[in-house]
């Protein structure tokens, strides 16, 4: 989805979250999903490496996967729009 908007994105964790924030900032997004691509960086990494349980703050995990389910809808519907 980025790269349909000239943001490249690389395989740096958080050159994803300054995509996430300029897409929204293009109205591609509803909302920045910059802070919880970080979040989840973060709590993948003490899982594996640490073996730490995930500590969401004040989201729960109904919160992450509604905010997850919006961009990936976002990103179907311009997938779809590409195909036709």
């Amino acid at each position: 989805m980025a790269e349909k908007h000239g943001i490249e994105i690389g395989p740096k964790h958080w050159r994803r979250a300054e995509a996430a924030t300029e897409l929204h900032e293009k109205g591609v997004l509803p909302e920045d999903l910059s802070d919880l691509h970080a979040l989840l960086n973060e709590e993948r990494k003490g899982m594996f490496y640490e073996g730490e349980d995930p500590d969401l703050g004040d989201r729960s995990i109904e919160d992450v996967l509604t905010e997850v389910e919006t961009a990936v809808e976002v990103a179907e519907a311009e997938a779809n729009d590409d195909d036709g």
